[in-house]
Formats: C-alpha cells, sequence, structure tokens
C-alpha cells in the first residue's frame, strides 16, 4: 500500500484483518486506518461474532478506530446475545460493561440486564454462588463493593413486579435500603408517582417502534400472543411478529368520529387502548380486518368464482377484468345501484360492465383498493392522480375521494402549473372535490401567474373568471387585473383591442359581454396614471355614472368615496397591512427607499421587510405620552401622518429607535411626502435623506414631543412645524405650519428568509 496505494482484504478473514488495522495504527498510516475500519463494517461483521470480549477489549484500547468502535455498540446493543450469550462474556473487563449498562439503546429487557448478564457476571468474576441464603456479612460487603458502580444503571423501575419480587427483592441485602423501600412503594401504593431522579426507560431499536402515551413496550409481547391466540408461551420481545403504527391519538388529533375514521379507515388490522377517566384501568381492543382483507387480496389475485366482466377503457387499449359483485357492493354504492337496478347486462351469469371512460390502469388501481384497503400513488403523474380521482367520484368510493385530493395538494401539486385552466374546469365541475377546488382557487390567488400568465388562460370558461376576480385574496395589482380581463375578452370575441376602431355595435356587444365583470374590478384603488392611460380610454364600454364617479375622485381634492364602493383586496402577501392612511402599494416605495434603491424598486412579492401597525393617533391618542408607550423600544420604524384639510401627507423613517433623550445620528433616515396620500406614483412624491454629512441631527427623541426628524417639530398634540433647512429634510414641499388629521407608526421587521 505503502509503495502502490492499492489494497487487497478479501483473502484475510476477519481476525487477521483486525490484526492488520492494530497494525496500520501503530504506523499511523491514517488512509488506511479509515479504509480498514470500513471494511470490517461492510465485509467481515462476522467477527464480532467470533470474539466479541475480545474484540471490544481491542477496539476500545485504541482511540483511532471510532467508527469500528461506534459500530461494535450499536451492533451489540442492537443484538445482545452476540456478547452476553458468548462463552467468554464473563471475562469482559468492568468499564466496557459499564459503557454498555448506560446505554439507552441496549435490547434487553431489564430483568435479563440485571439477573442473566451484571449478576452472572459479578459472581463468575468473584468465584461465588449465586445463592443469598448462603452469603456472609463479608461475601455481601464484597458483592456490594463490585456492584456498587453498576446499581445506578439498572432501570429497576422498568422491571415488571413480579420479576422484580422474584428476582430483584430477593437480593435486597445488595442493593441500597433506599432504592428497595422506593421500589416497594412504587409496587405497591396505587397511583404512586414515580421519583424525579429515576433514571429514563431504555428506547432499545427493536423490530418495533412503539409511539405511545398509554402502553410500553413490555405490553407488545401480550398484543402479539392474543393476536396469534398464543395460550401457554407468548412471545418475547425479540420475536414479534409484527409492527404497530400509531395511527391516532384522541388528545393530539381530536375526541370525534371523523378523526377517527380518517385516521383508521382501510388501515387494516388495528388495535386500541384508552385510559379510564378518573382510574387506573384501561381498556382495548383488536380488529384482525387484514386477515379479510388478506381473503380479498387472494381473490383479487386469483379470480376464483368472479361473476363479473368489466371492459374498461377504449379500444384499442380495451382490458377484460374480473370480479365479484359481492365485493363490489359492499364497498361502492355505485355497484350496489348496478347490480340491484339491473343495469348491468348479465349474460352466462355474469354481470358485464363497461367503463370506456377509465383506463384499465386506473381501474386495476381501484379494485385493488376494493378488495384489499391499499392504494399506491407514487408512480402516477399528476394527470393520471387527476383521473383516478373522477373516476372514484363516479364509483362513489367516499374514503378514495378524500385520499386522493390530500395526496394531490401534498405530493403533485405541478399537476396545476401545467394545465391550470384544464384543471379549473374540472375541478369545478365535481362537487365533492372540495379540497382540492379550496387548494386551487387559494394557490391561483397566491400565485395568480400560474392561471394568468399561461398559455390557455384565455380559454378559461367565464363563470370560473368570474369566481376568481370576486376573490378578495387575488393577488394582483388591480390593473393587471383589469388588462388580464380585457386580454381573456378579446381573444374569446376575436376582436381589437383598439377603442379608436369600434363602431357602435361594436360597443354595444362588449358592455353586454363585459357586463357582468365590471362590479368585480376595483377600479378605486388603479392609481391615477394607470386609471387615465389603461381605464379611461375604455370609457365608452363602462358604465358613465362609474367614469363620472372616477373622474371625481381624482381631480376634486378631498373627495370622499362613494358608500358603494367595493373594498380593496387583501391578498394573502409576505405583509400584512393594517392602516387607514396608506395602501399595499406604497410598502414597495418605503422598502426601496429603506433599502437605497435608486432604480429597479422592489414590487410587492419580493418585500424583505414587515410593517406592523405600533401607534395610530385616532385610535390610541393624539399625544407624546401614547406615542411613546406604543413606540419606544421597537427599533426601526417608518411613520405617515395625514395633513389636514388637504391631500398631502408627510412620513419619515428612522432607522434607529425613539427612546432617549437628545439627538441620535444616523445618515440612513429620510422624510417623504406624497402630494396626493392616495397617489403612489413617483411623480407625486418628495424624498429627502438627511442632509447633513454626518447625520448628527437626524432624529430627536424626547418625552415631549412625537417623531421628530431634523427641522420637522411635532411638539404640540396636532400641530406640527418645518423650515426645510438645506442642513436638514429640504425640498419637502409641504407648508411650514401644518394640522395633523391622523398618523401611524409602524415597527419595519426584516423577514428571516430575507
Amino acid at each position: 500500500f505503502i509503495y502502490c496505494e492499492t489494497i487487497e482484504l478479501k483473502n484475510l478473514q476477519g481476525p487477521d484483518v483486525l490484526n492488520l488495522l492494530i497494525a496500520v495504527d501503530e504506523l499511523n498510516i491514517h488512509s488506511l486506518i479509515t479504509y480498514i475500519q470500513e471494511y470490517l463494517i461492510d465485509h467481515q461483521t462476522e467477527f464480532l461474532h467470533q470474539n466479541p470480549t475480545g474484540v471490544l477489549e481491542i477496539v476500545y484500547q485504541h482511540e483511532t478506530f471510532t467508527d469500528l468502535w461506534n459500530f461494535c455498540l450499536e451492533k451489540i446493543c442492537k443484538e445482545p446475545k452476540i456478547l452476553f450469550d458468548s462463552n467468554n462474556f464473563t471475562n469482559l473487563k468492568a468499564p466496557l460493561l459499564e459503557i454498555l449498562l448506560k446505554r439507552d439503546d441496549l435490547n434487553m429487557d431489564e430483568i435479563e440486564i440485571w439477573n442473566s448478564s451484571l449478576l452472572k457476571w459479578c459472581f463468575a468474576r468473584q468465584n461465588m454462588m449465586n445463592d443469598s441464603t448462603k452469603w456472609s456479612k463479608d461475601d455481601i460487603t464484597k458483592i456490594e463493593r463490585s456492584l456498587h458502580r453498576f446499581i445506578p444503571l439498572i432501570r429497576f423501575y422498568d422491571i415488571e413486579p413480579t420479576e422484580f419480587f422474584y428476582k430483584g427483592y430477593s437480593h435486597k441485602d445488595i442493593l441500597p435500603q433506599d432504592l428497595i423501600h422506593d421500589l416497594l412503594e412504587y409496587h405497591i401504593v396505587p397511583n404512586k408517582k414515580l421519583k424525579a431522579k429515576i433514571p429514563p426507560s431504555k428506547r432499545p431499536h427493536l423490530k418495533f417502534i412503539l409511539d405511545s402515551n398509554l402502553i410500553e413496550s413490555n405490553h407488545v409481547p401480550l398484543f402479539a400472543s392474543w393476536i396469534d391466540k398464543k395460550e401457554s408461551s407468548y412471545y418475547d420481545k425479540k420475536d414479534i411478529l409484527y409492527e404497530f403504527n400509531l395511527l391516532y391519538r384522541s388528545s393530539r388529533d381530536g375526541i370525534d368520529t371523523k378523526s377517527f375514521h380518517k385516521n383508521c379507515d382501510n388501515k387494516g388490522a388495528t388495535i386500541w387502548i384508552a385510559k379510564i377517566k378518573n382510574s387506573t384501568k384501561s381498556i382495548g381492543g383488536y380488529n384482525p380486518l387484514a386477515e379479510l382483507s388478506n381473503d380479498y387480496k387472494k381473490l383479487f389475485e386469483t379470480e376464483i368464482g368472479y361473476d363479473v366482466i368489466i371492459y374498461a377503457g377504449e379500444e384499442p387499449n380495451v382490458k377484460e377484468i374480473h370480479a365479484h359483485s359481492n365485493i363490489l357492493c359492499v364497498r361502492s354504492q355505485y355497484f350496489r345501484t348496478a347490480f340491484s337496478n339491473e343495469w348491468a347486462k348479465k349474460e352466462d351469469d355474469k354481470f358485464i360492465l363497461r367503463k370506456q371512460n377509465i383506463k384499465p390502469q386506473l381501474f386495476d388501481i381501484i379494485l385493488r383498493f376494493i378488495y384489499c384497503g391499499t392504494i399506491e400513488l407514487k408512480n402516477l403523474q399528476g394527470p393520471d392522480v387527476l383521473n383516478l380521482l373522477i373516476a372514484v367520484d363516479e364509483l362513489n368510493i367516499h374514503s378514495l375521494i378524500t385520499y386522493i385530493q390530500e395526496y394531490l395538494i401534498d405530493h403533485q401539486t405541478e399537476f396545476l402549473h401545467q394545465n391550470p385552466t384544464g384543471v379549473l374546469e374540472i375541478v369545478y365541475q365535481h362537487e365533492t372535490f372540495t379540497d382540492l377546488w379550496n387548494f386551487c382557487l387559494e394557490k391561483i390567488c397566491k400565485e395568480p401567474k400560474i392561471l394568468f400568465d399561461s398559455n390557455n388562460f384565455t380559454n378559461l370558461k367565464a363563470p370560473l373568471l368570474e369566481l376568481l376576480l370576486k376573490r378578495d385574496d387575488l393577488n394582483m395589482d388591480e390593473i393587471e387585473i383589469w388588462n388580464s380581463l380585457l386580454k381573456w375578452f378579446f381573444t374569446q370575441q376575436n376582436m381589437l383591442n383598439d377603442p379608436t376602431k369600434w363602431g357602435k355595435d361594436d360597443i354595444t356587444k362588449i358592455e353586454r359581454s363585459l357586463h357582468r365583470f365590471i362590479p368585480l374590478i376595483r377600479f378605486y384603488d388603479i392609481e391615477p396614471t394607470e386609471f387615465f392611460y389603461n381605464v379611461y380610454c375604455y370609457k365608452d364600454i363602462l358604465p358613465q355614472d362609474l367614469i363620472h364617479d372616477l373622474l371625481e375622485y381624482h381631480i376634486v381634492p378631498n373627495k370622499k368615496l362613494k358608500a358603494n364602493k367595493p373594498p380593496s383586496r387583501k391578498p394573502n402577501l409576505k405583509f400584512k397591512l393594517d392602516s387607514n392612511l396608506i395602501k399595499s402599494n406604497h410598502v414597495p416605495l418605503f422598502a426601496s427607499w429603506i433599502d437605497k434603491k435608486e432604480s429597479s424598486y422592489y414590487d410587492k412579492k419580493n418585500i424583505p421587510y414587515e410593517f406592523k401597525l405600533l401607534y395610530r393617533s385616532s385610535r390610541d391618542g393624539v399625544n407624546y405620552q401614547s406615542f411613546h408607550k406604543n413606540c419606544d423600544n421597537k427599533g426601526a420604524t417608518i411613520w405617515i401622518a395625514k395633513i389636514k384639510n388637504s391631500t398631502k401627507s408627510i412620513g419619515g423613517y428612522n432607522p434607529l429607535d425613539w427612546s432617549g433623550r437628545g439627538w441620535k445620528t444616523t445618515t440612513d433616515s429620510f422624510l417623504f411626502s406624497f402630494a396626493d396620500w392616495k397617489n403612489t406614483s413617483i411623480s407625486t412624491t418628495k424624498l429627502s435623506y438627511i442632509n447633513n454629512y454626518d447625520g448628527k441631527f437626524a432624529i430627536y427623541c424626547n418625552n415631549d414631543c412625537g417623531p421628530r426628524m431634523g427641522d420637522l417639530e411635532c411638539y404640540d398634540s396636532d400641530n406640527w412645524k418645518y423650515r426645510g433647512q438645506v442642513d436638514y429634510y429640504p425640498n419637502l414641499d409641504i407648508p411650514n405650519k401644518f394640522k395633523i388629521e391622523d398618523y401611524e407608526v409602524f415597527q419595519v421587521i426584516k423577514n428571516n428568509e430575507n
């Protein structure tokens, strides 16, 4: 290896490979140390069976054999007979036995660890008889000293009462008296709580992993023995033929029949246990449905005694499938109706059914579920799973309808991206697909590009588009919704989207077609510039009273909105905005100003901040005490104030906080103003970062004022002043003195994902 960097081990036996490992460790050849350990673990595990005591001691003595040490410990803990039943177990060194008894994963009953192993080891080492009736005082003292380090490692509380009395209590003379007292109290006094200092139960890597608050691993051999009707010799933990997989826990999943059946139906054989309230008693039962399922499975696979012939699929891919009418009737209302009403033809005493609309592969899956209660979907693509769902809906198999919907939602969401229009129409047509319908709507509202940017969006049926436009959580700017509606309409009508080329008949046709959709557009949420260039140009096809109201809203200062204005949409965005003064359109601006983005601003979908309302003067009081109570020690904040009797508003960003007294220095703060507080257009906005080169007078904090920044003063409750000096925040285009109608302060929180 040193010369050629190659090594061949397959002609060596385990002990020789181990000796080779010892040699390369002595010669300090690190790469070989790792390689030989891996080889032993992968190819020569029998070496541990041949001499477990010797191997453990060798590996323990070599600090570099960490992989092999961990392997040996885990192997022995998983299969303890390798060591504890070996001829030389009693020769094991005490430190190694101590390490093993400390392990929580040692796969032995605690009574075996105590009686068959530790005591056996101790008396063999001391060359004494395991007979307490023949011990002298010196013998007892000698045994106590030998076992002193091991007693705390035995989980005596996990030994069953009978075993404890005959094999634990019988050795009371060599055990600590306080331990004997506590164990007797535990086993005799009803409902006695365990001592806080007891060691935790072992959790061995058994064939079964038991997730239970009501039973322990000791119960499992009982259950397995009862299931197999073993009347004399019960199973022990090492030869149990069953696993017990937790399906339902009432304290976790809800104490109701719906939750029980959702978790437990179609799962085959089950065992249950219930703790009786205010009692030490419990009750349980076993439902051996799996045995019946096994019989059904044999019928499914052999087709013995079939009386139904089903032709599934279309030519040339038709498949003849055989089944049993009595089983189909039990599992499906569809088949009960088919056979009882005799609309299924009968030839030669066999029912004949033709299901051209269900592929043979899918019908096989359904039949396997009907017979065996199991279903496997992971090899199907999204469209096939959806077709399977349509089939089980037609065949009226309720439990599968719910299960397949959940599977699609959890594992096959890409099917919606592939054909959103088709999927929506299919799901919409099936009343039982409620979970999938809600998922599709919520998914599209959250990520509207899935549908609105798809190639077949314009093929969407009008009722579905209407449903989407009614949603308050549709995550699109209103102008995008309007433009999408127009794109959909003109493509469906095969018309040009050019108002200058429409005749009177065209206008009438468009008005009639769009009549149902116009009330669903939140026109008041469209910004003035977008409204003028992308909405007003369609004034001939919009209701004239709507055009009048919108023009009045955008032109007349402080014009109150009409009472019948639809509410703004509240999409499920990253940010939740609780404000009377700003809209979601303002948030990308604020985030971009905070990060000093000069060209490309954030859009609503990638904002790296949340804005949490801390204070609203109209709600919390227009006074500085309330301001500081709500806003001090909250870190970075942004605030906005509506100027009374004006369309203007002013606001500011404090990257520090509002606590303390005196001036605070920063170069990241800014003030801003909107000429029209409803309009976020850049052309109506003034932005001013602190102009002082070192930011010395950026923020002023005191208990007798509100959000004072630079030469913006706000001492009195709602009377504010602004001088606009060059050294502070100039050019905001607001009056020198003004009253505040309302103002809000938001905590600026950086999103974790950014």
